[in-house]
């Protein structure tokens, strides 16, 4: 039987889905299950893939899923590339203090 084409949307870049797609895109059984994609910024993944415990996968940019490379190791991804990371609030690793995590947490405190 052939394996499925599955569409996985990437979340909020300042979010924790970039590490959680990361993660589970590097476990063989669902590589096994599934032909997966990832929709989202190249540019995202490539900040997550810097933090602790996150597995590093190669990215391969497509337009098109018959263009992927359904290997194990291999995230395939349709790039939107419409992240500016120099805005972000959360592009550090989520536990190291940051101006930008320091303005937020007067916000919120508030």
């Amino acid at each position: 039987m052939e394996r499925p084409f599955i569409a996985i949307p990437l979340g909020d870049p300042a979010g924790i889905g970039p590490e959680i797609v990361l993660k589970t895109l590097a476990e063989p059984e669902i590589v096994a299950m599934a032909k997966c994609v990832v929709v989202g910024d190249a540019k995202v993944l490539r900040n997550a893939m810097t933090f602790p415990e996150i597995p590093a996968l190669e990215i391969k940019v497509i337009s098109d899923p018959e263009e992927g490379d359904y290997s194990q190791g291999i995230l395939n991804l349709i790039d939107l590339d419409n992240v500016d990371m120099s805005r972000s609030i959360r592009f550090s690793i989520p536990w190291e203090e940051s101006p930008s995590s320091g303005s937020l947490m007067t916000l919120i405190s508030r």
